[in-house]
């Protein structure tokens, strides 16, 4: 466990950039019940809100108690009336399940001596757990003692929980039956208090178990928070690899907060259970949480406030629609260039084109603009895109076309490149290559026959001499390409160079997995980096600079539709931008996606508002 370096911080006193970045640091959310969604008498307002808002933002929510009293349908009721929504059995850990499985792994059909509450017990028996309980007499006097403590058979071990009916005839006959070297001790709930209602607490089973453990010398097997066993039943049972992706919340500091800081998670406490601020403050730096709140009805202003500081971006943003006539004619006046997308800006997935677009571009040019087109799209012919244009009235110089076949052509050239290229893309893209005089790879499409070894030995391992790797979008593309790939990158004089870089590509209506991906993967097996030459590449920014001979790159507006390709790149370059909503972004993404990097400086519903612009 890491020494922490800092104080906790309660959620509401965070900057705006601070609580999103923690928004953003966990997938999934581990959080206690008692004290934290509810207390035994009473709820915590707004926790259950507070918890349907977390699964809205996309988080994994599950639920760790130590509360095994209840069954998973006593659980779910309790859920249901505390408004939490879309809770599933599968949501909940608590240490009567751990104790079965490690029961039924390690001594089945054997009998234990259970003290524990009803729930609990009737849980073991139905996971096949052989249950010896004690029912004890009333009115008991000495002479009737003996009989009542004295085991009567072998229990492979004596277990523990929550038992608010204890006897001492019970604790007695355990003491006995522990004091046989093969009887394991297993623990439940190990809470030395248990949160009632807001102002009370009640003893825990802690001070028991102790006293018995201390008696019998024996080592505690605890499957309750914060014990091992549990921490190892549930990230297997909920399949937790990356534990800094995981946010813990509970109210006990000793229970939850150590739990989940042994475990490497990142810790919330909440003031509403067991706890107390000054219980936070007492403990050793170590030992306190990462994050605090008051209850889970935080969340409610957390949320609140990161929408607040949102609408702030987005009316730092400009609606080109909501300017004053003068301020319309400034930013008209602000550019002289402009690089504008095609696919969700002229028109949608090549065919269909996006009433009006057309004559904004015809506007642009007409009031002194110089309109080129970037786009990511090599798969299309230089030719068909420009017929394309030329059906949507549109007639485009060749120049003013870039797409990252013609980008990487024109880098190659600058660089003098003479060598073979193994090239993953298209048809098209292949042919753009050829046709200016660059020499490519002559690929086998064949799959690797019955996954044969040998064939896939002959197939990445060549006698050719490969001085380039291209990757743009390939829908013929094999894990055996990416691995010839790398073997040909370990050469430190090959280059590696990426056209389109999307991490997903639109397809029929729907995302596919897109080229950014496989580059991604051969960027990281081989620890390089590619050089870019589509949308949002830095290299493609550098060749612009020098094709279009910018001096002042405010003087250049990048018009787009996606938050990414296109915003993200044209700030990146320093030009203005200009977001449409006719494409990869819609209105209702603005709250969401927005950050600093990608914020447009204006934005327009349609690029046909320009005609009716001034």
């Amino acid at each position: 466990m890491s020494i922490k370096a800092t104080k906790p911080k309660h959620i509401l006193e965070l900057t705006a950039q601070e609580k999103q970045k923690f928004l953003d640091s966990f997938d999934t959310i581990l959080s206690d019940c008692d004290g934290v969604v509810w207390l035994l008498l009473e709820g915590i307002p707004n926790a259950g809100q507070a918890i349907n808002l977390l699964k809205n933002e996309g988080k994994n929510y599950k639920f760790i108690s130590n509360n095994s009293m209840r069954t998973d349908e006593q659980y779910l009721q309790k859920f249901k009336e505390t408004g939490v929504q879309n809770v599933k059995k599968e949501d909940l850990v608590y240490p009567v399940k751990a104790i079965v499985k490690h029961i039924n792994q390690n001594f089945p059909q054997q009998p234990c001596l259970v003290l524990g509450s009803k729930a609990f017990n009737a849980t073991l028996r139905e996971n096949g757990v052989n249950v010896k309980t004690v029912v004890t007499p009333p009115n008991i006097e000495l002479e009737d003692l003996p009989a009542l403590i004295k085991p009567t058979d072998k229990v492979a071990a004596v277990i523990f929980d929550i038992h608010v009916n204890m006897t001492f005839v019970e604790l007695a006959l355990a003491q006995q039956y522990l004091m046989h070297k093969d009887c394991q001790l297993i623990v439940g709930a190990f809470d030395g208090s248990i949160p009632i209602s807001k102002n009370f607490s009640t003893l825990g089973p802690a001070g028991v178990i102790k006293i018995l453990a201390e008696t019998c010398h024996k080592e505690i097997q605890l499957f309750g928070k914060p014990g091992h066993f549990l921490g190892q039943y549930l990230l297997q049972h909920f399949h937790i690899d990356q534990p800094k992706r995981v946010l813990f919340i509970g109210d006990n500091l000793d229970m939850d907060i150590k739990f989940g800081l042994n475990l490497g998670f990142q810790t919330l406490f909440v003031l509403s259970g067991a706890h107390s601020m000054e219980d936070m403050l007492a403990k050793p730096l170590e030992s306190q949480p990462d994050f605090y709140a008051d209850s889970m009805g935080d969340f409610l202003q957390f949320f609140n406030d990161l929408k607040e500081n949102m609408s702030y971006q987005l009316k730092s943003t400009d609606f080109l629609n909501n300017l004053t006539l003068e301020e319309k004619q400034n930013f008209l006046d602000s550019f002289d260039l402009v690089f504008c997308d095609c696919d969700g800006v002229i028109w949608q997935n090549f065919y269909d084109e996006i009433s009006g677009s057309s004559d904004a571009v015809k506007y642009l040019r007409n009031i002194g603009k110089h309109v080129a087109f970037v786009t990511n799209n090599s798969i299309i012919s230089t030719k068909d895109q420009l017929s394309k244009f030329a059906s949507c009235g549109l007639e485009i110089e060749e120049n003013d076309l870039i797409h990252p076949a013609k980008t990487i052509c024109e880098f190659l050239k600058m660089e003098n490149f003479e060598g073979l290229i193994l090239c993953f893309a298209s048809r098209v893209f292949k042919e753009h290559l050829r046709e200016n005089g660059f020499q490519i790879v002559e690929e086998d499409e064949r799959f690797i026959k019955n996954g044969s070894l040998s064939d896939l030995y002959h197939a990445i391992y060549t006698q050719e001499e490969v001085h380039a790797v291209i990757i743009d979008v390939d829908f013929n593309l094999t894990a055996w390409k990416l691995m010839r790939a790398q073997v040909h990158l370990k050469n430190p004089q090959c280059l590696f160079i990426a056209g389109a870089a999307d991490p997903q590509i639109p397809f029929g209506g729907n995302e596919l997995i897109g080229p950014g991906a496989y580059i991604k993967i051969v960027e990281e097996a081989n620890q390089c980096k590619a050089k870019i030459f589509g949308k949002p590449g830095v290299e493609l920014g550098e060749l612009l600079f020098k094709i279009f001979n910018i001096e002042n790159p405010e003087r250049v507006l990048m018009l787009g539709d996606s938050l990414k390709s296109d915003i993200q790149f044209g700030k990146m370059c320093g030009f203005q931008t200009l977001l449409v909503l006719t494409g990869g972004t819609k209105p209702d993404d603005l709250d969401s996606l927005l950050t600093e990097e990608n914020k447009p400086d204006y934005i327009i519903e349609r690029l046909a508002d320009l005609n009716d612009f001034i």
